[in-house]
């Protein structure tokens, strides 16, 4: 753990009070406002905030209520909010990265991509519509300068990281994203996106934070030093699940007609002490 905590890619959160987590966003402002009322009704000095990933993404229908760069303009006035009061500090509020922003890094570097058409389509599969457009860019756009070759997709993703920095603070967002989040003491936790791959320690996980979470289910012993593992999105959308040692924090099932944001309070010792779901 020792050395855990040195590394900038952890956040440490080491023994709070309680844990409110806040599952995949996907933009949407509404239901965000409405954890975050329940969180500032209820935030007490001592308690930490874990978002889980997941801000943005989604289809690019134009709609005023799923909005990538509004709903992270929402969550730095949530944070800014809670700094304000008494005994809150920075290392009090975490946001960890998810599918949606590891596919927003990974557009940033299209240029590099042996087939920048190929995975451009993936990232559409993936849900990068939005994001895409919110900043400026567009799916017809892109798809022509990756026929065109390195030049254009370089000049192209610089205008992209351009209109990143023209809204204040949200370039500080995107880099200060963590991989996970830990608790120290007798019972500690760990928080992911989406999944982990048990037979590797932490400093090994790579992409798995993100990719692994099929496997997630599977796991049926406890990840060493960590009591539990907790997670906030799930690809398959099976909704809240706790057993012995993982936690499932994502309300969203498959029969849903919208993703819904599912907000978890947890003792410092992992108890599931309340469940939200909007």
């Amino acid at each position: 753990m020792t050395s855990l905590a040195d590394d900038p890619r952890f956040a440490n959160l080491k023994e709070p009070r309680r844990i409110w987590t806040v599952s995949a966003i996907y933009g949407d402002r509404e239901k965000l406002a409405n954890i975050h009322e329940e969180i500032a009704r209820n935030f007490k000095p001592g308690d930490r905030v874990v978002y889980f990933g997941n801000y943005t993404g989604g289809d690019a229908d134009g709609s005023a209520a799923h909005s990538a760069v509004q709903t992270i303009d929402d969550l730095l006035g949530f944070r800014k909010y809670l700094l304000a009061q008494e005994g809150v500090q920075c290392g009090d509020i975490v946001y960890l990265r998810g599918v949606q922003e590891e596919l927003w890094q990974k557009l940033l570097q299209l240029q590099f991509a042996r087939d920048p058409s190929g995975v451009f389509e993936w990232m559409l599969e993936h849900g990068i519509a939005q994001t895409l457009c919110d900043y400026g860019g567009s799916i017809e756009e892109t798809r022509r300068v990756c026929r065109e070759g390195i030049l254009s997709l370089t000049k192209w993703t610089n205008m992209l990281r351009q209109n990143l920095r023209r809204h204040p603070g949200h370039s500080e967002f995107m880099a200060a994203l963590r991989r996970a989040a830990f608790t120290t003491g007798d019972t500690p936790l760990l928080f992911v996106h989406a999944g982990i791959d048990p037979d590797k320690p932490l400093a090994q996980q790579q992409d798995s934070f993100w990719w692994k979470g099929k496997a997630f289910g599977n796991i049926h012993t406890a990840y060493d030093p960590f009591l539990y593992v907790i997670r906030g999105y799930d690809p398959q959308a099976q909704g809240v699940k706790v057993n012995g040692v993982t936690m499932t924090l994502d309300g969203a099932t498959a029969d849903a007609d919208n993703l819904p944001i599912t907000c978890g309070l947890l003792s410092g010792h992992g108890e599931l002490l309340d469940v939200m779901t909007v």
